[in-house]
């Protein structure tokens, strides 16, 4: 049925598809009850297509049509890539795009509207927002992507930030010419069209640069995740074969008894690079859209929207610091972990401050809280380690002073 179905899908006879795709989803439903573990897996991704490609047929059939939106979530969730399904909705999303391109369409940069004369130019943005979309939908459980989904998170990222490039190229050439053309017209002089061109290139600008910042802040939290997972899994091992967590013996250091996994580990420094390339991203794109509500005349707009940037800015810098802490405390540096930590705790208790409160959902304040909890804590390890050192030193000094030597 599902071979059947998908023949008179390719030949868009959709009306003979439907009953053969309805009979195939029930027989796989069946099957999924008394599968395996692993078969009900295969079994669910079968269904799951199944569904899509049912809702396209029925939609297509009642002509009820689907927007681009749901065009997009449906090829988001279609988990076979390479299947009929994602090229007959590509198509679709494509055709669809033409159209309203044609027709006339708009983008707004803080507000103000601007039209995207250039059809090309139009469908590139159209499809980079559709990516978008899809993105939204991908990673709206974050924490639960395995590394199949990572990577076509990642690989729709690199494929919306090059339409984008397109579409910035295109501006460029469209000004160029403008600018060296002497035509004009009653309803559209030259320096109109220039600055339309000129608008549009920092709308482009500004969505791709939002588009980075959301990919390498999606990023971070999974390196984030990689790291957290590691330490605990180390202090599991170190636990049960009864090492002290704290620090190697004397013994394992002079025999190495040290094993290294083959698993390459994720170090306090990565992260570290990673927030520093997100921080200047946000910088950036702050310049930027200050340039660009000046342009477009909403700078009240564009200061709203970058109070907002300011406050991921502010959490950035707090996490940069925190593992920054956690790599010093490693190195056995308390002096400078500790300054790390309290840099960090004062970036959070901005954050929580009355004024950026009101911004805050309860969700993030209580991520939030729980996040200055766990700073604490290690700022406590590091006055420990300080305290420990100290008291070393202190004792060693002592010693050196009753054998007659200088301390």
């Amino acid at each position: 049925a599902w071979m059947n179905g998908n023949f008179f899908l390719e030949k868009d006879e959709l009306k003979e598809a439907l009953p053969l795709f309805s009979q195939a989803k029930q027989v796989y439903s069946e099957l999924s009850k008394v599968s395996t573990y692993d078969q009900k897996e295969l079994m669910q991704e079968k269904l799951d297509n199944l569904e899509l490609v049912i809702l396209y047929c029925t939609r297509y059939l009642s002509q009820e049509g689907t927007n681009a939106k749901e065009l997009a979530d449906m090829m988001s969730r279609s988990k076979d890539s390479s299947g009929l399904i994602q090229s007959k909705l590509s198509k679709v999303i494509s055709e669809s795009m033409k159209e309203q391109a044609h027709e006339g369409y708009e983008v707004s940069l803080f507000g103000r509207s601007i039209p995207v004369r250039n059809e090309s130019t139009a469908v590139l943005l159209l499809s980079a927002q559709s990516n978008v979309e899809s993105l939204e939908s991908l990673t709206s459980a974050i924490q639960t992507l395995n590394e199949l989904e990572w990577e076509k998170v990642d690989n729709l990222f690199v494929e919306t930030f090059s339409k984008y490039d397109d579409a910035a190229r295109n501006i460029r050439n469209d000004t160029n010419k403008a600018e060296s053309s002497n035509i004009s017209t009653a309803d559209l002089p030259k320096e109109r069209f220039v600055g339309e061109l000129k608008l549009l290139r920092l709308y482009v600008k500004v969505q791709k640069l939002e588009k980075v910042i959301n990919r390498n802040d999606l990023l971070s939290q999974r390196l984030e995740k990689q790291y957290e997972e590691q330490v605990d899994n180390q202090f599991a091992n170190d636990f049960n074969k009864g090492v002290n967590v704290t620090e190697k013996t004397s013994s394992d250091k002079s025999k190495g008894k040290t094993k290294k996994s083959s698993k390459r580990s994720m170090k306090s420094q990565n992260l570290q690079r990673m927030f520093d390339k997100l921080l200047q991203n946000i910088t950036t794109q702050l310049e930027v859209m200050e340039e660009a509500g000046k342009e477009a005349e909403s700078e009240e707009t564009a200061n709203a929207e970058a109070a907002r940037l300011y406050e991921l800015q502010k959490l950035v810098e707090a996490k940069r610091s925190y593992y920054e802490g956690r790599g010093l405390n490693e190195a056995n540096r308390p002096d400078e972990a500790l300054s790390a930590f309290e840099h960090s705790l004062e970036s959070i208790q901005d954050l929580l401050s009355a004024d950026a409160r009101e911004n805050l959902g309860a969700e993030d304040f209580e991520a939030l809280v729980e996040f200055q909890k766990r700073i604490a804590g290690e700022r406590r390890v590091s006055q420990a380690r300080l305290l420990l050192s100290e008291a070393r030193s202190s004792v060693g000094g002592e010693d050196k002073s009753a054998s007659g030597q200088d301390p």
